[in-house]
């Protein structure tokens, strides 16, 4: 359940690491990406459900979307919602 917002987080997300999340292995690579060089977690299993690579019907955690967009840049999820 995406809402547009968190459909153009995605999308941000894919452009600034500069590949589509389309694989297992992708995730897994972005999952390490994301906690080597930024110091943010988010997990494989967590950004295939976020991707819709596996099925899930929860809305995912604030605390998620926050962290992807400290990857693309000083603005929180909450703040890219806004506008």
């Amino acid at each position: 359940m995406n809402t547009p917002e968190i459909e153009e987080l995605k999308r941000l997300v894919e452009e600034h690491y500069g590949k589509h999340l389309t694989t297992t292995t992708d995730f897994e690579e972005f999952s390490v990406i994301l906690r080597l060089r930024h110091d943010i977690f988010v997990s494989p299993s967590t950004l295939k459900r976020l991707y819709g690579y596996v099925s899930d019907s929860h809305k995912p955690r604030m605390l998620t979307l926050d962290s992807l967009s400290a990857y693309i840049g000083p603005v929180s999820y909450t703040h890219l919602r806004a506008h």
